[in-house]
């Protein structure tokens, strides 16, 4: 299976869901994007140079927290104890967020790994497609927050946007637990 497709797999009355975003897949997306921005804006801002070689370290910083805060506003189905992660050489736990998949891929990946009890294929493509898309704006946002503030606030509703998207994605599919009173 390629890097970044999604792996099912059943685990007790939930499914896991792998999900590896490639990094050059989405500074692919990034530059186009960029280059669109740029031809709306009738050359006045140059955007063009966002995922140059001496910007890429920006990209990806900014790449890498707006996943953890996707991972952290997906909790209720990304959640994981310290001892899912893999150890440290230290002794510790080791927290890259790396492809750990065994396909023969050098790109370095972004991985989300979901526990839902009733998943969809074609909401798992959805959450897929959404996560890019966040990914996607965010980094034109913080981007453009730098070389024009004025056209940053776009991207960051579009992110935002996205965001919520999500949100009430993985809200529909978590199952909803009632504890019963104490009084019944």
């Amino acid at each position: 299976m390629s890097c970044n497709c999604e792996t099912i797999s059943l685990m007790g009355d939930k499914q896991t869901v792998r999900m590896t975003f490639r990094r050059s897949e989405i500074i692919y997306h990034i530059s186009n994007d960029a280059f669109i921005q740029r031809q709306a804006a009738k050359a006045s801002v140059d955007v063009s140079d966002l995922c140059a070689d001496g910007n890429i370290e920006h990209v990806e910083r900014v790449m890498r927290l707006t996943m953890s805060a996707i991972v952290e506003l997906m909790y209720s189905a990304t959640k994981a104890e310290l001892s899912e992660l893999p150890p440290a050489a230290d002794g510790g736990y080791e927290l890259s967020g790396e492809c750990d998949c065994e396909c023969d891929c050098s790109d370095k990946a972004f991985m989300v790994v979901l526990h839902i009890a009733d998943a969809s294929a074609t909401t798992m493509r959805y959450l897929y497609n959404l996560i890019k898309e966040v990914l996607i704006d965010s980094v034109l946002a913080d981007w453009l927050s730098i070389v024009a503030p004025d056209l940053s606030t776009l991207w960051q509703s579009k992110a935002e946007a996205a965001t919520e998207e999500i949100s009430a994605a993985i809200n529909r599919r978590m199952r909803v637990t009632r504890i019963k009173p104490h009084w019944l």
